[in-house]
This record gives C-alpha cells, structure tokens and sequence, in this order.
C-alpha cells in the first residue's frame, strides 16, 4: 500500500482490493473478504482526504493570485492619481 500511495496508484489499488475482496467473498472466506473491505474503505477515506487537500490548496492558490492582481492594479491606479497630481501641480506652477 505504501509503494500504492509513493506512486499514486490509490485508486487502481482501491479497486484491486475491491476485486480481491469480491474473490474471497465467493470464495468463502469473509474474513480475509472483510479485511480487505475494510482496507479499502480506509484508502477510500485517504483519496477523499488527499482530493479535498489538493482542493483547498487549489482555492488558497487562486484566492492568492487574485489577491496580489488587486493589489497590483490598485498600486497601478494609486500611481496613475499621483502622476496626474504631479502634473497638475507642475502646470500650475508653470501657469
């Protein structure tokens, strides 16, 4: 499982333990079938984990950049209103 997860082979694995677990269900063997079940019902809960995680930094990110493209534009603008009142201040004192 830990080879599963350093590749990033959860879902692949998660449907092999399906697999094994139906096969030692028909087979008789239900609790060697429940062991199974139950390790991927965990690795089930570690992928819903691990997609909400990647989400969450996913929105922070893009929160992020828009946050630094406002303040961005806003310097721009910021700088815009103190160049025209430079300006201005300069042709009033050439007038």
């Amino acid at each position: 499982m830990d080879t599963g997860r350093k590749y990033n082979y959860l879902p692949k694995l998660r449907l092999l333990l399906n697999e094994w677990s139906d096969y030692y269900e028909k087979k008789g063997n239900f609790k060697k079938a429940y062991e199974l079940r139950t390790q991927q019902q965990l690795l089930t809960d570690s992928i819903i984990g691990i997609q909400n995680h990647n989400r969450i930094l996913l929105y922070d990110a893009r929160y992020q950049s828009e946050k630094k493209e406002n303040m961005i534009r806003q310097l721009e603008q910021e700088s815009k209103v103190q160049e025209l009142s430079s300006n201005r201040k300069i042709s009033l004192i050439i007038c």
